[in-house]
């Protein structure tokens, strides 16, 4: 009786660390996927000055004075997973 008590109890413990330490990494990826909200970042290969404001909700909004600058941002707009950029097909 006192070995199976004695087994659950380093199953328990087990457990719970292998639990904490889970919560610790996905604590961790979590909050180092939000993106830059505030100042200005230099992103090489624009072609004119472009201006991502967000709204009240924190939906991105994209101001740019053509096309191919207008879709460059967005990578940088929006959160990252773990697994790369959500927005990774948009350039």
């Amino acid at each position: 009786m006192r070995t199976v008590l004695r087994i659950l109890l380093i199953l328990l413990v087990v457990i719970l660390i292998l639990g904490l330490a889970g919560f610790g990494v996905g604590y961790a990826t979590v909050r180092r996927a939000w993106p830059q909200v505030n100042g200005t970042l230099q992103v090489p290969g624009l072609q004119a000055p472009v201006t991502v404001a967000r709204d009240r909700w924190g939906v991105p909004h994209i101001y740019a004075s053509n096309p191919h600058d207008s879709s460059s941002p967005r990578g940088m707009s929006t959160p990252r997973t773990a697994s790369g950029k959500w927005s990774s097909g948009d350039g």
